[in-house]
C-alpha cells in the first residue's frame, strides 16, 4: 500500500501537484477519501489516476474505491464506494477535463459557486 502517490499528470491534462490519497499496486485498487456526502462525481478522481498509471506502468487499472467521511455527528460515519473503472467512467473524466479546459481557454468565469 502506498499513500500519497504522487504521478506526473501533466500528459493527461491535470495538474502536477495532485497524488492519490493511496494506492494498492499489486492488485492495481486506487482509493481516495472524500470529506461531507457522497457525490457521483468522486469516482472521476479516481478513475483519472487509473488512467495516469495505465500509461505509466502498461498494465490496466479498473478498481477504485472512494471512502467518504462525513462527521457532522458525534460519531464520525464512514462508507466506502468501490467500483469498477469502466469505459463510461473513462469517457466521462475526458469529457469533464476537456470542457474544463475549454473553460479555461476561453477565460470563461462560471461565478460562485451555490454550495
Amino acid at each position: 500500500m502506498v499513500c500519497e502517490q504522487k504521478f506526473d499528470k501533466t500528459f493527461l491534462g491535470l495538474s502536477s501537484l495532485l497524488s492519490c490519497d493511496s494506492a494498492l499496486l499489486g492488485s492495481a485498487v486506487l482509493y481516495d477519501v472524500k470529506f461531507g456526502q457522497k457525490r457521483d462525481f468522486h469516482r472521476l478522481g479516481v478513475t483519472a489516476y487509473a488512467m495516469v498509471m495505465e500509461s505509466l506502468w502498461q498494465f490496466p487499472v479498473n478498481v477504485g474505491c472512494t471512502v467518504h467521511v462525513d462527521s457532522r455527528g458525534s460519531v464520525p460515519v464512514i462508507r466506502r464506494d468501490l467500483f469498477i473503472i469502466d469505459d463510461e467512467l473513462r469517457q466521462w473524466f475526458i469529457e469533464e477535463r476537456d470542457d474544463t479546459m475549454r473553460l479555461v481557454y476561453e477565460e470563461h468565469d462560471p461565478g460562485v459557486a451555490q454550495e
